[in-house]
């Protein structure tokens, strides 16, 4: 009876959602228990959607800077909901060889999402910095392939063609909007 119990609870914490038990006090992990975000829109495409991580990711950045590591979960949320993501979005673009490597990276760089947390929720400054720089280096891996299938234009825009104008102002337009 004993060892039952001892394999239920483990499966209970696991099934309640906090599988890692890291001293929130029971509280949802949902984003609004941190003051909001979670609610990103993914884009549509795998290129728009490593772009955005970028940014959370600059954001979580800017966070720790600012001492302001409380705020980091909601930011951190979004980038899991978009890593999620990534692979369905990757099967639009990327080549079969490709696609492993996203699946992995990506899944790894969302599976983040609770040890960023509990480092930051701590307020363990210097591990929060730990978690992100490794969370980067996920990113730029997937980054590479959002370069490599879009002839190396970053956000997945593809590179104008040779003889265009560059900018507004170049092509006559003064930089005015029509």
């Amino acid at each position: 009876m004993r060892k039952t119990i001892s394999l239920f609870i483990p499966l209970l914490l696991f099934l309640s959602g906090c599988p890692d038990n890291h001293g929130h006090g029971g509280h949802d992990h949902g984003a609004e228990s941190h003051g909001g975000g979670g609610d990103v829109v993914v884009p549509g495409t795998y290129g728009e959607a490593v772009t955005k991580i970028e940014e959370r990711s600059q954001r979580i950045e800017a966070l720790i800077r600012e001492d302001k590591l409380s705020e980091v979960h909601a930011v951190a949320a979004d980038i899991k909901k978009i890593a999620e993501e990534l692979p369905r979005l990757a099967k639009a673009g990327l080549p079969a060889e490709a696609l492993r490597e996203v699946n992995v990276k990506a899944t790894e760089l969302a599976g983040m999402f609770g040890e960023i947390d509990a480092a930051a929720d701590a307020g363990k400054k210097e591990e929060t910095v730990a978690v992100h720089d490794r969370m980067k280096a996920l990113i730029a891996v997937l980054r590479t392939h959002a370069d490599a299938s879009h002839g190396g234009a970053p956000g997945g825009e593809q590179p104008a063609p040779e003889g265009a104008h560059g900018t507004d102002e170049e092509a006559g337009h003064g930089g005015h909007d029509h």
